[in-house]
């Protein structure tokens, strides 16, 4: 609880007539035990009992039936014992859970409530049991007629369900209680604990910081988000190893046991009070968090401490300079060894993407794209600086944002995610014609590599996001480029004509497209687990030939009608659109490297007229509304 200095006079708060609702809990909590207590002593006394009866019973039965002499009631009979039977055992084992759970958790702390929970809901099944009078007779009856011990059961029964009673109709008033739990006064000295805005300033700045929210939100520019969600401030409170718990008592007057529910409410309405901004329900501005984050006690030194293991873990990344611009953070990290950081530039600190020790085939690529590409080429990155570091080739272009692979993950569980993979498969389809109308073909496309980024020019409104392609790695000339390996490319999304190897053409871009749309679609695909063992012994030339054959099998397999199994287990019904798409990208008898872009448009659901303007910016605005959503 914060209190305000010099240490003024609190009014002492006065304690209210009646039980308190923590009393009732533990009232309820000793009821319980001892019912408890009872039944269990009970059922293991008698149950042992109970099972040799039953059993002797229904051998006796059964062999009156193999000599004919029974009359058709005692077959009746006969029945109901089994049937008892059958319902005291599965009665016996969720009573013996149940309590085996509540008494070994001795005063049922707030952690184990869930048992609570879970326990009434086998005691519910035990009053229905008992409140059956035929039930209760035939137990008596298969007891030897000590009824004694039955109505002690019936008496446990009623006096759960009382307590039950007790505490739905004291919910209310616990719920009312715990509002006025928030310390009003300490909001109110709030003023004398605000940071310095110098401070907030270092927060806005720390690649840190943004590295822990970016892995929270799907950004359009890294670094760029300025609000979060109650929920994504929750997970961060998690990171830092600070309970919804810990941080609701530094803002209430009263300490007491509440709901994990409860908790998140009180957390809500804590930072709702804390917000300085006018923000729409459930959403704090980035800048809030901070300030709470260092009146709570994780100042930004703390805080990269937790997250990083080190405060200087940033500082000792700035040291390294490669032209102009200085590295501040690692954001990536390719399988052939290529890194790529978070930069900015060393006089007016504009944010950019480092790529380095980056591969010479892959930096004459970006440059002869850049030659070639008319201005304002859909979907590829600017390059704007390059040279050698430490006989190392660097390159610099312009930031983007969050890879697909984030979207999707985000996307997953949406009404809304096929109508929002129509407009990716749309915008990337474009940017594929683009790339190949200069001369290229990618050989790499995958989630990872298609990113979202600001659009440099978009027609009125606001600013709009698009899509780039990244990662020139393995980006070859078409006509005329080498052959590559059947491991050159992410064999997750390759195509299958690539499981061969060879000069890759531009329908393989797209058909690896189309894997990648039926992934963000059905999630991961069967060969995703076989590869990622491969993967770990990938430096076998015999293990990626494997993998490549395998993968290149199931895809085959797939396309022919494999994908109706997966979308059902997935229960994701799979477009009629997109399960033709992968196939249109190489129909039978055409010409090879002329692809036909107008009807992969069409199947997509977009304007036949693939380069239309009109079509890309209206595109744009419904990326942005599915990315805002988000």
């Amino acid at each position: 609880m914060l209190s305000g200095r010099g240490g003024g006079h609190r009014p002492q708060i006065v304690q209210q007539s009646g039980p308190t609702m923590q009393e009732i809990e533990s009232a309820m909590d000793q009821m319980m035990c001892q019912a408890l207590e009872q039944c269990k002593a009970m059922y293991e006394a008698r149950v042992t009992t109970l099972e040799g009866l039953v059993e002797q019973q229904q051998a006796q039965l059964q062999h009156l039936q193999q000599l004919g002499v029974l009359d058709s009631r005692v077959s009746q009979l006969a029945h109901e014992v089994s049937a008892l039977h059958l319902e005291h055992t599965v009665l016996r084992d969720d009573s013996q859970a149940a309590a085996e759970c509540l008494l070994g958790s001795g005063a049922l702390p707030a952690p184990l409530l869930h048992a609570r929970r879970k326990a009434c809901q086998s005691l519910s099944a035990f009053r229905s049991l008992m409140e059956s009078p035929e039930r209760v007779q035939a137990m008596e009856g298969l007891l030897g007629g000590r009824a004694a011990e039955v109505a002690h059961l019936g008496a446990a029964s009623r006096g759960f369900r009382e307590a039950r009673r007790v505490a739905r109709e004291k919910a209310p008033q616990q719920t009312a209680r715990a509002a006025e739990d928030i310390d009003e006064e300490a909001f109110q000295q709030l003023r004398d604990f605000e940071p310095p805005r110098a401070e907030l300033d270092k927060w806005e700045k720390s690649v840190t910081v943004h590295t822990v929210i970016g892995s929270l939100k799907v950004e359009g520019l890294i670094g760029k988000t300025d609000a979060l969600k109650y929920s994504d401030v929750f997970k961060i409170f998690s990171q830092l190893g600070l309970t919804l718990d810990q941080f609701v008592e530094k803002f209430t007057t009263v300490r007491r046991t509440r709901t994990a529910e409860h908790l998140e409410e009180m957390a809500g309405k804590v930072l709702e009070r804390l917000s300085s901004q006018r923000a729409e329900k459930g959403v704090i501005s980035c800048r809030d968090v901070y300030r709470l984050l260092e009146i709570v006690g994780y100042p930004l030194r703390r805080f990269k401490a937790v997250i990083s293991g080190s405060d200087d873990h940033e500082q000792a990344q700035a040291t390294q300079k490669l032209g102009g611009y200085r590295i501040r953070a690692q954001i990536g990290q390719g399988r052939s060894g290529s890194a790529s950081y978070l930069g900015e530039h060393v006089s007016d600190q504009t944010r950019v993407a480092i790529k380095w020790p980056a591969p010479r085939d892959e930096l004459a690529v970006l440059k002869e794209i850049q030659r070639a590409a008319p201005k304002g080429c859909l979907g590829l990155p600017k390059l704007l600086a390059h040279g050698d570091c430490q006989r190392e080739p660097y390159f610099v272009t312009e930031l983007l944002g969050s890879p697909l692979s984030r979207v999707f993950q985000c996307l997953d569980g949406s009404d809304r995610k096929w109508p929002a993979l129509r407009v990716i498969g749309r915008l990337v389809l474009r940017r594929l014609q683009a790339l190949h109308a200069c001369g290229f073909v990618h050989c790499d496309i995958s989630p990872e590599n298609i990113v979202l980024g600001r659009a440099r020019e978009s027609a009125g409104g606001g600013p709009l996001l698009t899509l780039y392609l990244v990662d020139f790695e393995h980006a070859q000339k078409y006509p005329g480029g080498r052959a590559l390996g059947v491991d050159a490319s992410s064999a997750e999304w390759s195509s299958i004509r690539s499981g061969d190897g060879g000069e890759r053409l531009p329908e393989d871009d797209l058909e690896a497209l189309g894997w990648v749309l039926t992934n963000g679609l059905l999630g991961d695909l069967p060969w995703f687990p076989w590869l990622a063992a491969a993967y770990k012994d990938w430096d076998s030339q015999w293990t990626r030939h494997q993998a490549a054959k395998q993968v290149q099998s199931a895809k085959t397999h797939f396309l022919n009608g494999g994908w109706r199994a997966l979308s059902s287990r997935k229960a994701v019904k799979m477009p009629v659109e997109l399960s033709g798409f992968i196939p249109a990208c190489r129909p039978e008898n055409a010409v090879p490297g002329k692809p036909d872009y107008t009807s992969l448009m069409a199947l997509l659901g977009g304007s036949r007229d693939v380069g239309s303007e009109e079509a890309e910016q209206d595109d744009l605005r419904q990326l942005t509304e599915h990315i805002s959503e988000l």
